[in-house]
């Protein structure tokens, strides 16, 4: 099944919803999405507009992303991998692997926001933060 059948076919979206998933699924940005779609010029607007949209299309994405082979056991895999990512430094021969900080704090951020933990944006979490990404960035 292809994706703009699935879309095309599910007759309880609207014309807009249509084409925001259309937009969605080919740049994965929900605000961009937003933005063309729905025609909105600013991208704090299109970004709300986005989150309430999909959340109230969860279950025609769930059902593409499961048809792409996306499952949620395949999702979670995945990031568990990343909080285990590795850079290799070096040359063919010669070469040593490092961790890869910047993709391993990803991970963990893309779980914690699955789990429903909250971001620390206290200034001084901040600050550490912006030590931390010079120290371990690339």
């Amino acid at each position: 099944m292809s994706k703009k059948s699935l879309i095309v076919s599910d007759k309880k979206l609207t014309i807009k919803q249509k084409m925001f998933l259309k937009e969605y699924f080919k740049s994965g940005n929900g605000t961009d999405a937003a933005m063309k779609s729905y025609n909105c010029k600013d991208r704090h607007s299109a970004s709300v507009i986005a989150t309430e949209t999909l959340s109230k299309l969860s279950d025609p994405v769930k059902t593409l992303m499961e048809a792409k082979g996306l499952t949620m056991g395949k999702l979670v895999d995945t990031v568990n991998n990343a909080t285990e990512a590795n850079k290799i430094h070096g040359t063919q021969d010669d070469f040593i692997e490092i961790p890869d900080h910047p993709t391993r704090l990803k991970a963990t951020e893309i779980a914690s926001k699955w789990l429903g933990v909250k971001e620390d944006r206290t200034p001084d979490n901040i600050k550490r933060r912006i030590v931390a990404e010079e120290f371990f960035g690339d």
